[in-house]
């Protein structure tokens, strides 16, 4: 199990791929941050924006097979896209997650 993050560009954009991953079965649930302060430099140059954090569970497996659809889905506005390690989860939590999202 692990918790997908991504930091989509504006609210739409986090909303948009919510709706598309929990339709597809790609994760259980989704938690949606307010647009928040995002800092990151390029060849030394401070650049500030807005970003929405959408934050799931889902399964290792499909970590994959969720960066390939986002990317095809956002060639050119692709949010950042990472996962984490669940090292510990409740066993009933745990296992409806198994059953509630897609077969590997």
């Amino acid at each position: 199990m692990v918790q997908l993050q991504i930091l989509a560009e504006d609210q739409h954009q986090a909303e948009e791929i919510a709706e598309f991953l929990l339709k597809k079965k790609l994760v259980l649930d989704v938690y949606l941050s307010q647009s928040m302060p995002f800092l990151s430099a390029d060849n030394g140059q401070l650049i500030s924006a807005q970003k929405v954090l959408l934050t799931a569970k889902t399964k290792s497996l499909l970590f994959k097979d969720i960066d390939l659809k986002i990317k095809k889905k956002y060639p050119s506005k692709m949010p950042l896209i990472w996962s984490l390690a669940i090292t510990h989860m409740d066993w009933d939590q745990a296992e409806f997650l198994i059953k509630n999202t897609a077969s590997i």
